[in-house]
């Protein structure tokens, strides 16, 4: 028989050739969360970088999933799940968490109490940073249709009327005036959710390799409750932009949209709304860079945003 342990968080982590990461990011997590009773469980999709054995050596008392091959994000997380499950754990919450991340500050804590505080809340994204400083694109948003994708990409939800709309979050505005907005979707770069929400070992869903199933998981626990962006914690995300990384996001940004129910039709204006977005704000950074040498990185990334669609939609 096995004996029933229950922990007051289990952080887990999907770790795919991290280096030094998701070395970093443990020592995070050991630093911020050290007053919590917690686990933390890292599942790893089979990394030939000597990630695994680095781990094992500094930190003993993580728990090491050594997955035969990769599994990708959901795949990896729904490993985790199964162990949870298999090995009869439990606890009041999960935080999921990628492995560029670190965790800054010592107010996690607060996070936790007002979800606790507030009931109707089933999951919480903090503020994400880049590397930068930068605000990080993409912590969550409104549901992913049309208009709310226009909303974004034409810059609109910078009016003052419609700050809380758009599927990218104006993570600058909540933050900075330290409002908790509901969400339709959270990333999975950082969320905290209530454990009896995530009792299933399929939880994620494996067909998406990469991106799109934090909208799936989105969907799911809204059904029972609340989403929201808690901006009085921060992490920092030491992420990195690969062309294949893009690739995976658009392919995988328009099976999700297929799978809701959106029309062909619907499909050609979201990916002309998209193009032409992109173009906007290239040409928008540019201009800016000769201002300040901040946005260069960001005409950067939109050039190669734009160049990863044309390929995989030339026309």
């Amino acid at each position: 028989m096995v004996v029933k342990r229950h922990f007051q968080l289990i952080v887990i982590v999907v770790n795919w050739n991290g280096g030094e990461k998701i070395l970093n990011c443990i020592a995070s997590v050991f630093l911020e969360l050290k007053d919590l009773d917690f686990l933390f469980i890292v599942s790893d999709n089979n990394s030939d970088d000597k990630s695994v054995a680095a781990i094992e050596h500094e930190y003993p008392c993580v728990k090491v999933i050594r997955n035969q091959r990769n599994l990708g994000f959901s795949g990896g997380n729904n490993a985790v799940l199964q162990y949870i499950a298999t090995r009869n754990l439990s606890a009041d919450y999960l935080f999921f968490l990628n492995n560029d991340t670190r965790l800054e500050g010592d107010s996690f804590p607060k996070m936790v109490a007002y979800l606790e505080n507030h009931p109707d809340i089933v999951a919480a994204t903090p503020v994400i940073v880049e590397e930068d400083g930068s605000y990080q694109t993409g912590v969550g948003g409104k549901r992913f249709n049309l208009f709310q994708i226009y909303v974004y990409y034409f810059f609109l939800n910078r009016l003052p009327f419609l700050h809380s709309l758009g599927i990218n979050l104006n993570q600058k505005y909540f933050h900075k005036r330290g409002i908790v907005v509901s969400l339709d979707w959270i990333s999975g770069t950082a969320f905290l959710v209530r454990g009896e929400m995530v009792n299933r070992s399929e939880f994620f869903p494996d067909e998406y390799f990469m991106y799109a199933e934090d909208l799936v998981v989105s969907d799911r626990l809204k059904a029972k409750g609340r989403l929201v962006y808690y901006p009085h914690y921060q992490i920092r995300h030491y992420r990195e932009y690969g062309d294949r990384n893009l690739e995976y996001y658009f392919q995988s940004l328009m099976a999700y949209l297929k799978a809701i129910g959106m029309s062909d039709c619907s499909l050609k204006a979201v990916k002309w709304v998209i193009r032409w977005g992109l173009r906007i704000r290239f040409v928008a950074y540019a201009i800016l860079c000769l201002f300040s040498r901040r946005f260069t990185q960001r005409r950067l990334r939109v050039k190669r945003q734009l160049c990863v669609l044309h390929t995989l939609n030339p026309s």
